[in-house]
């Protein structure tokens, strides 16, 4: 085999697994799913009177969260007179910095940088380590002082690892994982979500 031949199998082939993971990761066991425990305590953004909620679990290092932040972003920006987004946190144990990353974008988040601090970690989602959250806190030009106290909190730990109990709860598989209007939402492709935020929409006109 070619070294062109096995490039397109290896890009081929990680395609299927992060669309894989995406397929499987947003499904719930096919329990009855408490809208409640899918929507409390995440961060949101959008509409104060939405038609539509979309919620999502999701780890900052996860590859397949970052392929589709981009198109969530994009959702929000195009609905965000009738959506309201809601992130909550799934960090996965095999990503060692997933959890701290929730934890700095919390603690951000006391600023009001949440999601400026959110889209920090997917743009060096590759590139995480120990220094990149005091670093990403000063490139926001965060109040550091306050950011070290809040990340180093046990107040913003619990935050992320109640959002953790919640994933657990809901018996979620993977990430991300995608909820509209509290119920679950299985993908086949990452354009999908669009589709199927866009039929939850006109469905309410």
């Amino acid at each position: 085999m070619s070294s062109d031949a096995k490039i397109l199998l290896a890009i081929a082939a990680a395609t299927v697994a992060v669309l894989a993971f995406i397929v499987f990761g947003s499904q719930s066991a096919g329990k009855p799913v408490d809208r409640a425990v899918v929507e409390r305590n995440g961060q949101a953004t959008g509409s104060a009177s939405p038609k539509v909620t979309l919620t999502e679990f999701a780890d900052f290092q996860c590859p397949a969260c970052g392929q589709i932040e981009p198109l969530v972003n994009s959702i929000i920006a195009q609905y965000g007179d009738k959506l309201k987004f809601i992130y909550r946190n799934f960090p996965l144990s095999q990503h060692p910095y997933a959890f701290k990353a929730a934890v700095a974008a919390q603690a951000a988040g006391e600023q009001g940088k949440f999601w400026e601090y959110r889209q920090k970690l997917f743009d060096e989602q590759e590139s995480l380590s120990d220094g990149s959250f005091e670093q990403i806190a000063k490139d926001l030009n965060l109040n550091l002082e306050k950011f070290n106290k809040d990340f180093n909190s046990q107040a913003m730990n619990q935050k992320v690892q109640a959002d953790l109990n919640d994933a657990q709860k809901l018996n979620l598989s993977g990430t991300p994982s995608f909820f509209i209007n509290g119920e679950p939402v299985n993908l086949a492709s990452l354009n999908d979500l669009s589709a199927r935020v866009k039929e939850a929409i006109d469905s309410t006109q």
